[in-house]
């Protein structure tokens, strides 16, 4: 099944992620600033005995560091939110996107422009044109192909282009979007998971508490949670390079990789191929200065500038290394390594 885009529900979401955001801003730093006042009093000595001394570990211990951590979690989503905002800025201006419809669309009009080229070509047959010119209709098939043409070049491939251009943009804002949140979202699951455990923690007269089998896994799990805080700053950095972010992405996705390693990954590939393709020119050209044609166009390249500008320019190339000259000396190499 494709996917779907809507406008009015992005722009919902949107919305919706910017208040509860807000919302959870005030609440977490309500509760970090109430158990800070709630520690300072404990260390004034009004309140003290066994029990006091229990809880003010369990909040130290336990509590702050989940409520800076959930803190660090909606800051997350506030850079995700930003983000999606931008991607969906670049696809906004379509009201809704259906993947599934527009490839049925995207199938419908080529065939539509394959059955048009197969009536010109069964119009345009020599044959038939022999035999329409004997029985008057040559101008009736002359007008038929100039109508087919025009459907074709001035309605379908218009149309075909309009549909490749949607199908592009909703795969680059899924590419954009699909690894925003998901840090965060595991952090919030975390804390909801803590708020349920810390709810069995019971404590005795002796100021001990005990957590009645309650699942402290979270703890863990939660305090080691990292945020790809750069992930969603891909989205903006790429902007103009779509093909780029698609490729991090899927590669991403593909390999299990956060989207800052798929990055990087992505990079040193891209740039090991560069170099490749760097030596590839200079192995060329090394072969060349020593007779030695890898294709016809280096052999025809040769001729083309001999013929232009004469043996002593003809082996000023820009590469690069920057400009290589070699003199006449080199070119009376052609006796005996350049046949031509």
């Amino acid at each position: 099944m494709g996917v779907k885009y809507s406008s009015s529900e992005s722009e919902a979401l949107i919305q919706a992620l910017t208040n509860n955001s807000n919302i959870a801003t005030q609440i977490v730093e309500r509760l970090t600033n109430g158990c800070k006042h709630l520690i300072a009093v404990l260390n004034t000595g009004l309140l003290s005995g066994a029990v006091y001394t229990a809880g003010k570990g369990l909040i130290e211990q336990i509590i702050i560091p989940a409520i800076y951590k959930v803190h660090a979690a909606i800051d997350d989503v506030r850079n995700d939110l930003s983000s999606y905002s931008y991607a969906d800025s670049q696809i906004s201006g379509y009201d809704l996107l259906d993947e599934d419809n527009l490839r049925q669309q995207l199938t419908l009009k080529n065939a539509q422009v394959d059955e048009i080229n197969d009536q010109l070509e069964r119009n345009n047959n020599f044959f038939n044109l022999i035999q329409e010119t004997f029985s008057g209709e040559l101008g009736a098939i002359i007008a038929q192909n100039q109508a087919l043409e025009y459907m074709r070049d001035q309605i379908l491939e218009p149309q075909i282009s309009e549909i490749k251009t949607k199908l592009d943009k909703l795969q680059w804002f899924v590419s954009a979007v699909s690894s925003l949140f998901s840090d965060s979202l595991e952090a919030f699951q975390l804390a909801i998971q803590g708020a349920i455990a810390l709810n069995q923690v019971s404590f005795d007269s002796s100021g001990n508490y005990y957590i009645n089998n309650a699942d402290m896994s979270w703890t863990k799990k939660l305090g080691n949670e990292k945020f790809d805080e750069g992930a969603g700053g891909l989205t903006i950095k790429y902007k103009k390079d779509p093909k780029d972010l698609k490729a991090i992405m899927e590669m991403a996705k593909s390999m299990g990789l956060s989207p800052l390693k798929a990055e990087d990954l992505y990079l040193a590939l891209k740039k090991y191929s560069e170099n490749q393709k760097r030596m590839d020119k200079l192995n060329r050209l090394s072969n060349f200065l020593n007779g030695e044609y890898s294709t016809k166009d280096d052999h025809d390249e040769y001729k083309e500038k001999l013929k232009k500008y004469g043996e002593a320019s003809a082996f000023q190339w820009n590469t690069a290394l920057g400009k290589v000259e070699f003199g006449k000396a080199v070119t009376e190499k052609k006796s005996d390594g350049w046949k031509f």
